[in-house]
This record gives C-alpha cells, structure tokens and sequence, in this order.
C-alpha cells in the first residue's frame, strides 16, 4: 500500500498541474476568440489560434481523464488489499476519480468542432476508451468495496 500511496500522491499533484494548464488552455483559447478580423490576413491568423488553442484545451482534459484512470487503478488495488477499516475511502477515491474522467471527457469533446478534422478522430477515441476504461473500474472498485464493507449486523 505504500507504493499505492507514493503513486497516488504523484498522480494528485500532476492533477493540480492539469487544473492549472486547463485554466491557461481556455483562456488561450479566450484570447483567440477575441483576435481582430478586419483583413483577411487577420481572419486567417485568428482561424489558425482559434484552432491551436482548441486542441491544446481538448488535450489537457484528456491528459486529465487519463490520470484519472490511473487514479481509478490505485483506487482497485486499494479496494482489493488495502485495509479493511478503510475500504470505504477506497469507494470515495472511485467515485471521485470516475468523476473526473466523465467531466474531462467532457471537456475533451466540447472542443472537438473547433479542433482540426485530422486530430478529431484520435482524440475522441482516446477519450473514449479512457471513460470505458473508468467505467469498468469504477464498478470493479464500487463491488469490491460493497464485499468488504463490514454487514450491518457486525456495525
């Protein structure tokens, strides 16, 4: 448990730092929005930020639901051998990283129209096979977790 423990405080902190360059993505994408387009010149050079910066705020939330699998892994391991009298903060860390995934996966596809139509594709499959994957262990974690939980005769 003590390497789930160093793993899951490193995949904290990356999720910090996404939050953070979530943040910076949007409004980069913000920014782009608001370039002039008085000359044709100025349309083009707008069109290509606006594109830029939609897959820079497409690519940050997927790095993010993809962490969030990995949180969703260490959640599993805690759920199967981690302590007894702890088993629910195993549940907890389930639902919390299923969340999540489900919301940066989100965020994923609300960028993907202004996200070139070559990128489109990888990217969706890609948010799409991590919120397949946190679907299939966040139950894992959740039956796993309602196993172990004390009855309530034993409370």
């Amino acid at each position: 448990m003590r390497d789930v423990e160093r793993e899951g405080d490193a995949i904290r902190r990356e999720l910090l730092e996404l939050a953070a360059a979530d943040a910076r993505a949007f409004e980069g994408y913000r920014a782009a929005m608001k370039l002039s387009q008085r000359t044709p010149e100025e349309i083009a050079a707008r069109t290509k930020a606006i594109v830029d910066a939609a897959l820079t705020a497409a690519q940050v939330p997927l790095r993010t639901a993809e962490a969030c699998v990995r949180a969703l892994e260490l959640a599993r391991t805690a759920a199967e051998s981690g302590n007894e009298n702890a088993v629910s903060d195993a549940g907890v860390a389930g639902w919390l990283a299923r969340a999540g995934a489900e919301g940066a996966a989100l965020n994923v596809k609300i960028n993907l129209p202004s996200v070139s139509e070559s990128e489109r594709p990888g990217l969706a499959g890609r948010a799409d096979r991590a919120l397949e994957r946190a679907r299939a262990l966040h139950e894992a974690i959740v039956e796993r977790v309602r196993q172990r939980m004390p009855s309530p005769a034993a409370v």
